[in-house]
């Protein structure tokens, strides 16, 4: 598939018609859906004011794909100087991640404190074959205790998201890079995650949104999702949300 700076130079290729250089910004908000894919598009539709007839103004799709890029860059240089740190702290020995702490905004496995989960282990005396004997099981080595120093927004939400937003037409309306650095921001990130939501911080009694299979708790300022869980399916439901997604893709909200 190409890369994301592949389909970025088509956006910006004036010889391409203007739906064509629409489907490569659709491909770069799939590379990078800082909300979910159906928000960010949203996002990106408000902010550079992508008109429903894309021949009125083909230039509004260069505005789009340079927020998300200017975001994006963001992120990799987040994630570039992670994976230099962590090079380095495993080079003398700290090969544990820390679970906790201002730098770790969301964190894949079970929570501090929690038991690491496993799948059964297989028996090797069924695998070392006739002649030979299962190996006599060591004592755990005891792992280095890991450095602390600033980590990396580790975990992405659904659709790849950063601050994953259930309901399109609800997401901060910041600009994408001023989110996104909001959230790759150590200190800024240990004050949000402590207040609530973990994009802009308010802390007022969430909202309630659902789509055919879930039921949201959204952030009430913002829109980013902070809890869900399952529901019984609606069809009335999945038939309006996908109506407002299709308004939404049109451009007529």
């Amino acid at each position: 598939m190409p890369s994301f700076a592949t389909h970025r130079q088509r956006v910006h290729d004036t010889v391409r018609s203007p739906r064509a250089r629409h489907a490569a910004l659709r491909t770069c908000v799939v590379g990078f859906a800082v909300y979910g894919f159906r928000a960010t598009y949203h996002h990106l539709c408000r902010s550079a004011r992508i008109p429903a007839l894309l021949e009125s103004d083909p230039e509004a799709l260069v505005r789009a794909v340079e927020e998300l890029h200017e975001a994006r860059a963001l992120w990799l240089e987040h994630e570039s100087a992670y994976v230099a740190r962590r090079r380095g702290e495993k080079a003398l020995g700290g090969r544990g991640v820390p679970q906790v702490g201002p730098d770790r905004i969301r964190h894949r496995g079970p929570a501090p404190g929690q038991a690491q989960t496993r799948g059964p282990v297989p028996d090797r005396a069924h695998t070392l074959g006739p002649a030979q004997t299962p190996v006599p099981s060591q004592p755990p080595v005891p792992a280095p205790t890991p450095v602390s120093a600033p980590g990396r927004l580790q975990a992405r939400g659904p659709e790849g998201s950063l601050a994953y937003c259930p309901d399109p037409a609800r997401h901060p309306k910041e600009p994408l890079p001023v989110v996104v650095g909001r959230l790759l921001n150590p200190l800024a990130a240990a004050g949000v995650r402590g207040s609530g939501c973990p994009a802009c911080g308010h802390d007022a009694a969430p909202t309630r949104w659902r789509t055919a299979w879930r039921i949201h708790r959204l952030c009430a300022a913002c829109g980013t999702e902070l809890a869900s869980e399952r529901a019984d399916f609606s069809r009335a439901v999945a038939e309006a949300r996908e109506e407002q997604w299709r308004r939404i893709w049109s451009r007529e909200e």
